[in-house]
């Protein structure tokens, strides 16, 4: 059946189309190869980044609120928690709210395990039937959980009558417990609790990732261990199911009524906002390696066709003169960019799949040691993922392949069938420069518009445009430099340099775009560089000048691997300054709270820790870290008032004097800012406040870390063993130095940076195959010229020089454009997303010896790439290559 509005004439010709470009691609396999590659490349990348952060994003949910996944609606207060009181509020509106189907409350919290060497695991506490029976096991549809109990009725009784508490186990931890021990203790600040297992735990269904080390307890035994210090229950949070969500909207305004101040009542997406926070930067800084990849297959892929449509010009004036259209022209060029375009988003899916099972061990151990503890993990690419990779993998083609097809669809038929080449005219150089203002204006105003876009799509968007802008303007810029290069080249290397230099001049279109794959290439090196150049310093010198003190005691974990840090009791302090080498010691409490929509940390921090003992001679000024910053601001002792870190101050609009105000208990805080700090400990603002005011407001005791000053002239590691060996296991005590946090700190920071650097290996995998496609192409288009060339005496060692002379040239412009296209990125990751994100001002370093590697190694790569091309120039017959056309 034909379509209506097509003529039989129509017909033949679309036939007489695909035969055409089937014939094409068959002759052409090699390049149509390389433009699958290319795409299948960039797509891949943009495959892996995106299931890597949809993963770990899923993961860190997972960590952090686990068996949250069920609910429609979740009652929170961040770290504070929600009185219990709101749990039987919420009960009793069952009848004034209809749509409320069932509640949960739980707590969320980390235990060690005596008998597994005070190993840290995940604590939840669930409310459990009040009778047990070991004949039937029990689904928890509200958290998506089975429960099988081993104890009976009897045993539970008899366990609560012993003293011993009832607790359930994830199977993975049941069967090692097993080995072990039936009965063991948990231990969490000060306080050693008597268990034993009466269940294993099944997580059925998508519920969330949760620690295979989980131990389930009763609702009021988890109470007791994570807040002791409270006069009334309190819990974590609570879960709420609805029988239906579709008035959403106005039942979660209806509970938040009911809820006290200032507990919050956030849908399941708005929580999962704030986990973000969590890997939010290194999810942007993938997004824009992966967008930055397939923008580098973007314009190989434009070069590709281009040279397709310089090379069947006479085909196209013979459809032209049989009468095809010039829709019906440019429709044979996207119709087969569509198809490879296609075929390389297909060949990405499994190759975007392996790139992701390889980096999601590194990262899943990445976020682990530094944001939250991970299980491991396994890749799944969702279909609606790959849909939307091979939709991005066939625009980009059909997108580079608009202006060809433009390009062969405005040609005469008359000027088509000569075989003179055509000349670039004035209109092409206009378009060419506005259509790069036009990208680089629209990213520009991505930028400056960002506050009214949704979020982070201005500052991604921005850099894209201004990239592709940038990139655009390099074959006009590579022809500008050939041409000032040419009496150099002419002068320094004789024919070889004229050849180079020539050729380089009179086909900016083909070799501009390579050089712009290679100045990618290396701008996104050189930022990458810089970025860590820049950070790390700063990053470095604040904990030298801040994070001061000589050992670190934490609980169950050293400081470096936190996230599995257990809290300990405030009495700790005394017996660590019981050792005479102890000159002061500083507890440290870390408290989160949401704060305008976003998590926050308050730090608490006793300012009277470095006041020296009366008739403690020994006692040095300590002129530096927190100890100068509190002499600075001896108003922090007074109530209500608060140190706010300079991103703080940035992100939310917080200047020195200005009040604020935090969520407390059951009532909001009102705070003065008296001075800011620099602080990069959290990306989302810090609030430091006197550990006595804190005590008194929200009621905990307890320590994440002390910060341990020793007397001068110590020996650290003698009293790092001994605190080791009194405390080491009652306490559960991790002690590390200073020293070793700061070398552990940088491996996990070079880690983070290194995931950056192997996704521009692949990137830069692109552009090398791009270089050679170009040289290869330059050959096949110069093969009548290089026959005269050999015709007339030049001998093959110097058609092999020309050729590799042409790739060395594209190298160093490529490499030099690249340092400063990188600088420029540089400057905005810094100055614009990185700010956006975190609100840190770094000071912009330039990273001159890896700059000067990415050159050198710009220019070297390019070079190699080149001697394939570069032989196969040799090996071409001179009759056949001057019978060519």
């Amino acid at each position: 059946m034909k379509t209506p509005g097509w003529s039989p004439f129509a017909w033949l010709l679309f036939d007489l189309q695909r035969t055409i470009t089937l014939g094409y691609l068959r002759q052409r396999w090699t390049r149509a190869a390389l433009i699958v590659v290319s795409i299948a490349l960039g797509v891949s990348i943009l495959i892996a980044t995106r299931a890597l952060n949809q993963n770990l994003n899923k993961a860190a949910q997972g960590a952090t609120n686990p068996l949250s996944a069920k609910a429609d609606l979740l009652v929170v207060n961040g770290q504070s928690g929600v009185p219990y009181t709101a749990v039987d509020t919420l009960r009793d509106a069952g009848e004034s709210i209809p749509e409320l189907e069932d509640l949960q409350p739980m707590i969320l919290g980390r235990v060690a395990i005596r008998e597994l060497d005070n190993r840290s695991v995940l604590m939840l506490g669930l409310e459990l039937p009040a009778k047990i029976d070991a004949t039937n096991a029990l689904d928890l549809p509200s958290l998506g959980v089975h429960v099988d109990f081993t104890a009976t009725a009897l045993e539970y009784g008899r366990m609560l009558l012993d003293g011993r508490q009832p607790v359930l186990l994830r199977k993975e931890l049941a069967a090692e417990m097993k080995e072990r021990a039936s009965d063991f203790n948990v231990y969490l600040a000060n306080n050693s609790v008597h268990v034993s297992c009466v269940g294993t735990v099944e997580v059925r269904g998508d519920v969330g990732l949760l620690e295979k080390d989980t131990v389930f307890m009763l609702l009021r035994d988890a109470a007791s261990l994570v807040y002791p210090d409270r006069g009334e229950p309190y819990v974590t949070q609570i879960n709420l199911r609805l029988h239906s969500r579709d008035d959403l909207p106005r039942v979660q305004k209806r509970l938040q009524e009911l809820v006290p101040v200032p507990c919050k009542v956030e849908t399941l997406e708005t929580n999962m906002e704030g986990v973000r926070d969590i890997t939010a930067g290194l999810e942007l800084a993938f997004s824009i390696g992966g967008a930055g990849a397939l923008v580098v297959g973007l314009f190989l892929v434009y070069n590709a066709l281009s040279v397709s449509v310089a090379e069947r010009r006479h085909d196209i004036g013979i459809l032209r003169s049989v009468g095809a259209t010039r829709g019906q022209i440019a429709s044979l060029f996207v119709a087969e960019a569509a198809l490879l375009g296609l075929i390389g988003s297909l060949l990405a899916i499994p190759v975007g799949y392996g790139l992701a099972a390889l980096g999601i061990g590194p990262m899943s151990r990445i976020v682990s040691d530094v944001f939250v503890p991970l299980d491991s993990m396994s890749i799944q690419l969702s279909w609606r993922l790959m849909l939307s990779a091979i939709i991005s993998g066939v625009l980009t083609t059909i997108l580079a392949a608009l202006i060809p097809a433009l390009q062969a669809a405005g040609q005469e038929p008359a000027d088509a069938v000569r075989r003179a080449p055509l000349s670039l005219h004035l209109a092409y150089r206009v378009l060419q420069v506005g259509g790069s203002g036009l990208l680089a204006g629209s990213g520009l105003a991505c930028v400056l518009g960002r506050d009214y876009l949704p979020v982070r799509f201005g500052v991604f968007a921005g850099i894209v445009l201004i990239l592709i802008g940038a990139l655009v303007l390099t074959p006009l810029m590579a022809e500008i430099v050939g041409r000032f290069l040419q009496p150099f080249f002419r002068h320094a290397l004789g024919l070889v340099g004229r050849l180079a230099a020539d050729n380089l001049a009179k086909s900016p279109g083909r070799t501009g775009i390579v050089i712009a794959a290679l100045a990618a290439t290396g701008a996104m090196t050189v930022q990458t560089s810089g970025f860590i150049n820049s950070t790390e310093a700063a990053i470095f010198t604040w904990l030298d000048d801040k994070i001061a003190a000589d050992l670190f005691v934490t609980a169950a974990s050293p400081i470096t691997t936190g996230t599995t840090a257990l809290p300990m009791h405030e009495s700790l302090g005394d017996k660590l300054r019981s050792l005479p080498e102890v000159q002061a010691v500083l507890p440290v409490r870390t408290h989160a709270l949401e704060f305008r929509g976003r998590i926050i940390i308050l730090i608490a921090i006793d300012t009277d820790a470095f006041d020296a003992k009366p008739g403690d001679a020994s006692a040095h000024p300590f002129e530096h870290g927190l100890a100068q910053t509190l002499r600075a601001h001896p108003e922090l002792r007074e109530p209500g008032t608060a140190l706010i870190s300079e991103n703080f101050a940035a992100l939310y609009h917080v200047a020195t004097g200005d009040h604020f105000t935090i969520d407390g208990l059951d009532r909001t805080l009102e705070m003065r800012a008296v001075g800011q700090v620099v602080d990069y400990s959290w990306n989302r603002g810090t609030v430091i406040v006197d550990r006595k005011w804190y005590r008194a407001n929200y009621k905990d005791h307890q320590v994440n870390v002390f910060d341990v000053y020793l007397r001068p002239g110590s020996d650290r590691a003698a009293v790092e063993r001994t605190m080791t060996e009194r405390w080491g296991q009652s306490e559960a005590l991790a002690v590390i130095s200073r020293e070793e946090t700061s070398k552990v700190l940088a491996r996990q920071l070079r880690q983070v940076y290194g995931m950056a650097y192997a996704q521009e290996c692949v990137v830069g995998l692109v552009s090398l195959l791009g270089v050679i496609f170009a040289l290869f192409i330059s050959v096949l288009q110069r093969r009548r010229e290089l026959g005269l060339l050999r015709s007339i005496g030049a001998t093959r060692s110097q058609i092999l020089a020309a050729v590799l002379a042409e790739a060395v040239l594209m190298g160093i412009i490529g490499a030099v454009l690249g340092f400063g296209i990188g600088l420029l990125l540089q400057w905005y990751l810094l100055d614009i997303v990185l700010f956006d994100e975190s609100g840190f001002v770094f000071p912009m370093r330039i990273p001159w010896n890896a700059s000067m590697i990415v050159i050198g190694l710009s220019i070297v790569l390019a070079t190699a790439v080149g001697l394939w091309p570069a032989y196969y120039a040799t090996r071409m017959r001179i009759p056949e290559a001057i019978q060519y056309e």
